[in-house]
């Protein structure tokens, strides 16, 4: 599989999986009555553990994309300036994230409506994301002990 595939097959997949966690996240939210007067977890029967496996699932996709967005720059260059200036424009990217994610979370803001934010981030995101993905070269680099 060239590079290039295997960066768009990639993308497809972890765009699937974000969406999918998502719609998971939505109709949990909608089932605890997250935007109303919540719902209490009783942590005596198994209610519990569909939080938690929600929670898992989230945190599995963070470091999926996570991955896959290293791997990704390091496919685009082999010089260590080059990628160390993609990598610092990536976490300056994750940091205004992480800010905006803060900001929402204050309470002021209902769950539903931090949920569909993320939707239109990632919808914004979409673009740009797919021009890297197109511009990964076709052959797919090698580590140099894989090199025989």
């Amino acid at each position: 599989m060239t590079g290039r595939r295997r960066a768009l097959s990639l993308f497809l997949a972890s765009v699937t999986f974000i969406a999918l966690s998502w719609a998971w996240g939505a109709a949990a939210n909608h089932a605890y009555g997250l935007d109303g007067t919540p719902t209490k977890i009783d942590f005596r029967d198994g209610a519990w553990a569909v939080a938690v496996l929600l929670y898992l699932v989230w945190g599995f996709g963070d470091a999926f994309v996570q991955c896959w967005v290293y791997w990704l720059l390091g496919q685009l260059s082999d010089s260590p300036e080059v990628l160390s200036r993609l990598a610092g424009a990536y976490k300056g990217v994750q940091c205004l994230g992480a800010t905006a994610s803060w900001a929402l979370s204050t309470g002021s803001i209902p769950p539903s409506t931090q949920l569909w934010v993320n939707v239109g981030l990632l919808a914004l995101a979409l673009p740009a994301t797919s021009f890297m993905v197109l511009r990964t070269p076709e052959l797919d680099k090698k580590l140099p002990a894989e090199t025989h």
